[in-house]
């Protein structure tokens, strides 16, 4: 059987007569206020799903049967298991630091004779630096 329930402000779904918590995914941290969808299977295990994600898995007692994360050494976990030094580290298409040189744009002093602004003067019909 399958249903569509909505997440309450406590991250749990009403399923059964009792409340199920959901875990925090690497999807999004909550899931307040979102519609999921509850699988319940012969066995009278649940299975709670957002789109093809299934975010969890529940006993007949209501007790998470295994948290949904990615093995160590998984695909999906591969970000995860990598040293926060490995993390920082630059990106092969970024330039090196050294080669680029930064421009500044405004950073150099004007002529003295630039820093006047024009005006026209009407009952001459000429430009006079004002």
């Amino acid at each position: 059987m399958i249903e569509e329930r909505s997440v309450g402000n406590d991250n749990t779904i009403a399923w059964g007569g009792r409340r199920l918590q959901l875990p925090e995914s690497r999807l999004r941290p909550h899931f307040v206020k979102a519609v999921v969808r509850v699988h319940e299977y012969p066995d009278d295990t649940v299975s709670v799903f957002l789109g093809p994600h299934r975010l969890a898995s529940f006993a007949a007692d209501g007790q998470q049967i295994s948290p949904d994360a990615p093995q160590s050494g998984g695909v999906l976990g591969a970000v995860k298991d990598k040293p926060c030094r490995a993390r920082k580290r630059a990106s092969l298409t970024a330039p090196a630091p050294a080669a680029v040189k930064i421009s500044r744009v405004g950073t150099e002093k004007r002529a003295s004779s630039r820093t006047k602004k024009p005006t026209w003067r009407a009952d001459t019909a000429e430009m006079t630096v004002a």
